[in-house]
């Protein structure tokens, strides 16, 4: 359970990302604190499902954020589940919170708390555009007719294309799977930022190597505690899935478990692929066996997010991707011997095909487990004379 999730009620906003942040995309925090909000509160909630890893790295960026901007001591938290974040963000803006970062929260309750709290921003870490109508509120039948400009004015998506990481990470996987095996373990169908990674990755095999074997499997299909926090469960059920399906490669998606996930694997002598965080520099003791870790920023977002709180410059959705070097992938595949001496030129290739839009690194469905529509049930007995029932839904 190292990684972690934070949810912070501060003026920031966090795009989780850890790679550096380009300077043409992104303006750099100022020499001198702003004069906007000197005494700011301040708050972070975050979300225990993303283990101590992450929350760690958002609680400090929003505590170094804070006192950089002359808050007052930022408030730190860390829940679970997702509706709780939030509704402990709404609870903190009824205390007069001037921002609050949420990081694991549920957008759609988030949105509307931001509708109720006109004097606070709320900072959603980790969300894509969230799905609204063109009045900003909620929509739950996935319609999605609104975007970011009916947002409400004080609330704030920080978005990662974790889909885009992933794909080039998941070639990577492909050119180094000799055996022709990729292993993904999710957490739960339902984590919106694990199904991306996991989406692009397999994207990515394929567009390398269409041939290529993958095996998908999830802990649990709505349990996030199973899912997310079982450790004991997620390192069992590891050695199974390694032991049964022989991966040359595994992506874990499984947020506070990953940890254990790559300890199985590394035990096994299976390469594994970290995301988030620069797995191999943050443990050491794995760096033998990563292949690459597909990263994006989450300090320095959420440090961002915060400072654009304070300078009044919030805008509705703020996203990380390739095109402004928000996302990247980590180059210790460099040093595995035996991979495809054009795999540069092919990642290059790759890199290129996303930045000019034509690389295809998520479904429709982006983020969203695929649902398989049950065909059309025919007629036992179809009327004489009408010929075969077809199924085809056109």
């Amino acid at each position: 359970m190292r990684v972690a999730r934070n949810l912070i009620i501060l003026s920031a906003l966090v795009a989780l990302i850890a790679v550096p942040v380009s300077a043409q995309d992104f303006e750099p925090l100022p020499t001198e604190p702003p004069a906007l909000f000197p005494k700011a509160r301040i708050s972070a909630n975050t979300n225990r499902y993303d283990g101590r890893e992450i929350n760690g790295l958002i609680n400090r960026a929003t505590r170094s954020a804070a006192d950089f901007v002359n808050g007052r001591k930022a408030r730190l938290l860390s829940i679970a589940p997702e509706r709780t974040v939030s509704r402990a963000a709404n609870d903190w803006a009824l205390e007069g919170w001037d921002a609050v970062v949420i990081s694991g929260g549920f957008a759609p309750d988030t949105i509307l708390y931001a509708r109720n709290n006109a004097n606070t921003s709320f900072l959603d870490i980790g969300q894509n555009v969230p799905c609204v109508t063109t009045d900003g509120i909620p929509d739950p039948s996935g319609t999605c007719a609104g975007g970011p400009s009916t947002l409400p004015f004080n609330y704030m998506a920080v978005s990662f294309a974790e889909d885009e990481s992933g794909y080039l990470a998941g070639i990577i996987a492909a050119a180094a799977a000799h055996n022709g095996r990729i292993g993904i373990i999710g957490g739960t169908t339902r984590c919106e930022t694990c199904n991306r990674y996991m989406q692009g990755f397999e994207l990515g095999a394929r567009w390398l190597r269409p041939e290529v074997e993958i095996t998908k499997a999830f802990l649990a299909d709505d349990d996030a505690v199973i899912g997310f926090t079982d450790e004991e469960t997620a390192r069992a059920y590891a050695e199974t899935f390694i032991d049964v399906h022989q991966p040359d490669v595994l992506l874990p998606a499984a947020r506070a478990n990953n940890l254990v996930i790559h300890d199985a694997a590394c035990d096994a002598g299976v390469r594994i692929v970290g995301t988030d965080i620069d797995l191999a520099a943050r443990y050491p003791e794995l760096a033998e066996c990563v292949l690459t870790s597909a990263t994006k920023p989450l300090e320095e977002a959420v440090k961002d997010a915060i400072f654009d709180f304070t300078s009044e410059r919030m805008q509705p959705v703020k996203r990380y991707d390739l095109a402004n070097d928000g996302v990247a992938i980590t180059s210790e595949w460099t040093q595995v011997q035996n991979l495809p001496v054009d795999l540069p030129t092919r990642l290059q290739t790759a890199r290129d095909e996303i930045l000019a839009g034509t690389a295809v690194t998520c479904p429709d469905f982006c983020g969203k487990p695929k649902v398989v529509e049950p065909a059309p049930v025919a007629d036992d007995e179809p009327d004489e004379g009408e010929g075969e029932v077809s199924t085809d839904q056109g």
